[in-house]
């Protein structure tokens, strides 16, 4: 009757007023797509204010309207209900980027910013949010396992160095971790060992150059205040120093060859490398991967050296004859 076509003629602008403020708005204009069922239905809305449909709009929103219930249901039915509280309850829960930046906030919150965090479990714990908690995402928990501070076979077996270039960039802390308290020690000053230790991850992260000459960039003992150190330490340096150099220099070439042993060695690794080399007293000629001295036509000594050693260990080996190595040339 009159009447009800009113009442719902009525109900039709209040939506399509909703729907336009909604519009103003909406971040998703997916619906609003022309080959949409929502748009075809709302167009047939708008065309009923102001006339009767016609027999092919009628058809078209019936059949839209066919679609819609024999994919998703009456809007009352209870499958329906349940679909849209699923979609609701997953609507609810708060986004990566909102959980991302929870747990940064624990992450700074639980120590030092420069320094690695011993455990994460409190920090990846479900984040709250409308009285239910939500699992921290898995992307976000392998980023987040960046700074655990654990034995490096324990970050190994966790997948958070995944390569020796990844393994490269945590080998300075362990070096100067040890060479910082042999030189805290030696001056009796835990002071000292800080400022050693932050000084020698300092230079581990400035960029390498490639200077003419065979000349190379200022290393950190040629400071005048660190090579009073050295010399103030050598006279006292002690086995368990030498011992513990070695001991981190063992581990870290054999934790590179035993993991990653289809890669060669990067030149940050081999740096430090070297670096705990000198600092247990070893004499090893550590050459890089590509010569940067092959520009200048010539070669430092430490490859001369490598070259000696290598045909030395290589004579009469398995290897020489496998690959027909001359190694007395």
């Amino acid at each position: 009757d009159d009447e009800a076509d009113e009442a719902w003629l009525a109900r039709v602008r209040a939506f399509l007023a909703d729907d336009e403020a909604a519009r103003a708005q909406a971040r998703c204009t997916k619906h609003q797509r022309s080959k949409s069922t929502y748009h075809r239905l709302r167009a047939g809305l708008v065309t009923r204010l102001r006339r009767p449909l016609d027999a092919s709009e009628r058809a078209r929103v019936l059949h839209a309207l066919a679609g819609r219930l024999d994919k998703h249901g009456a809007p009352h039915d209870e499958a329906h209900r349940v679909r849209r509280a699923a979609e609701l309850a997953h609507a609810s829960r708060p986004t990566h980027r909102a959980i991302a930046e929870v747990v940064a906030a624990r992450i700074e919150a639980s120590g030092e910013p420069d320094d690695g965090r011993p455990e994460l479990d409190a920090t990846l714990g479900p984040v709250r949010a409308h009285d239910a908690t939500t699992p921290v995402p898995r992307a976000i928990v392998g980023k987040a396992q960046r700074c655990l501070s654990a034995p490096l076979p324990t970050l190994i077996a966790r997948g958070v160095l995944r390569s020796g270039e990844m393994l490269a960039t945590v080998a300075p802390q362990r070096t100067a971790r040890v060479s910082a308290r042999h030189f805290g020690d030696a001056a009796g000053d835990a002071r000292v060992e800080a400022l050693y230790r932050r000084v020698q991850l300092a230079f581990a992260r400035r960029r390498s150059l490639l200077l003419l000459d065979l000349q190379h960039q200022t290393r950190l003992r040629e400071l005048p205040w660190v090579a009073a150190l050295h010399r103030a330490a050598g006279a006292k340096a002690d086995e368990v120093f030498v011992r513990a150099a070695r001991d981190v220099l063992r581990e870290l070439a054999g934790l590179h060859v035993t993991t990653y042993p289809q890669t060669i060695l990067p030149n940050p690794l081999v740096a430090e490398l070297r670096n705990l080399a000198n600092l247990a007293g070893l004499d090893l000629p550590f050459t890089e991967e590509i010569a940067a001295d092959i520009f200048m036509g010539t070669f430092s000594s430490k490859f001369v050296q490598a070259a000696q050693r290598a045909s030395e260990r290589l004579f009469g080996s398995l290897y020489a004859r496998y690959y027909d190595v001359d190694a007395r040339a």
